[in-house]
């Protein structure tokens, strides 16, 4: 019993690192929010705020994630490009479909403590905040992940300031990854480099590596404030969560709203739509599962 637990464990979060690794390469989606779907966020905190201290425990549960994360990274270079350059309003209508599918999950975590009041002001910071980043970058980036970048071309302190801000900022549920990359400009150089390297051009290695170490570090600097707030104020902390994904939301309705796809086709938006949904609800049935075995 304990080892099926074990293998659906592990099948969780390697997809959990798959959605998450499809989330750095499309903008407007939150690698958050989709730990959140999965049921995954509280422990990803818990991994980068004491990457020591249970190193043993911490590198099991990230070896999954990140099996994951290299398989979304495959994904992206072949079929996820595809669907981007051809079918980008439908593609960006499963994403949403994935983030209407959680919210129900998050409203039962908020209902599991005492609601005070005061928690709404969070709420509803947090939702304008993200609606308002998120139709900022849709009037500024009007080219998605078009990318015409040829490997890395910024100066390295500019790289590890900015992998500094993008890991600082990683764990807020919300933030899109890929959209803080576009607001910073490492966007395309980036790509451009995993597609060098996936192609066998390894000339932009020492760079990235760079980048991956100082966004790491970022991530590490900000997730024991998060963990804190999750700790000792759980309810504030769940009921601002739920703001941000129903900005997550609505931020992705106008984008996908907002984009020129003449080949957007109704049926197909709706069917991902639906997909997106249910695959969200699928797995949080399947960690509730997990976690009651």
């Amino acid at each position: 019993m304990n080892s099926l637990k074990s293998v659906k464990r592990f099948f969780l979060r390697v997809c959990g690192g798959f959605f998450i690794g499809v989330s750095l390469f499309a903008p407007g989606i939150s690698g958050s929010i989709i730990a959140i779907i999965l049921g995954v966020f509280q422990d990803l905190i818990r991994v980068f705020a004491h990457p020591v201290k249970y190193f043993k425990e911490n590198i099991f549960f990230l070896i999954p994630l990140l099996l994951g994360v290299v398989g979304a990274a495959a994904f992206f270079m072949t079929g996820f490009d595809y669907l981007v350059d051809e079918h980008l309003r439908a593609t960006y209508m499963l994403f949403i479909g994935m983030v209407a599918g959680s919210l129900p999950m998050i409203f039962r975590e908020i209902r599991k403590h005492e609601f005070k009041a005061k928690y709404s002001i969070g709420a509803v910071a947090a939702f304008l905040v993200t609606v308002a980043v998120m139709v900022v970058i849709m009037l500024i980036d009007e080219d998605g992940i078009a990318n015409n970048a040829q490997g890395i071309a910024v100066s390295l302190p500019v790289l590890a300031l900015g992998g500094l801000l993008v890991g600082a900022s990683a764990l807020i549920p919300g933030v899109s990854i890929s959209t803080m990359l576009i607001v910073i400009g490492l966007h395309d150089d980036l790509i451009s480099a995993a597609q060098l390297g996936f192609r066998g051009d390894h000339s932009n290695l020492w760079p990235f590596l760079l980048f991956i170490v100082c966004a790491v570090a970022g991530v590490v600097l900000v997730s024991r404030g998060i963990k804190k707030a999750f700790d000792k104020h759980l309810g504030a902390a769940n009921t601002t969560v739920f703001g941000f994904t129903l900005g997550s939301l609505v931020g992705l309705t106008f984008q996908a709203v907002w984009l020129d796809d003449p080949n957007f086709l109704w049926w197909l938006g709706l069917i991902l739509f639906a997909a997106g949904f249910a695959l969200s609800t699928f797995f949080v049935m399947l960690g509730k599962n997990i976690n009651k075995e």
